[in-house]
């Protein structure tokens, strides 16, 4: 989270940007406060993670990143 702040202090940005930032482990959503939002996002953006994984993992990670997204035309997963 002190990530998180020192980017808002940087960019000076924390009052004009609308988003929520979460941090998660993909691989266990069900561990986790995702769970509770599964099939409410209509963006997820994954920074440089999935290359972290072998094929299996980001496979299991792709489908739950899946889920999360709403079932609307428009929902995407956008990865870096």
């Amino acid at each position: 989270m002190a990530f998180r702040k020192s980017g808002f202090d940087l960019f000076q940005d924390r009052k004009k940007i609308n988003a929520d930032f979460l941090i998660a482990d993909i691989l266990n959503i069900e561990a986790s406060t995702l769970a509770l939002l599964r099939g409410t996002f209509d963006v997820v953006y994954v920074y440089h993670v999935m290359h972290l994984f072998d094929y299996s993992k980001q496979l299991a990670a792709a489908k739950s990143l899946i889920s999360l997204t709403t079932p609307y035309p428009g929902a995407m997963i956008i990865r870096s």
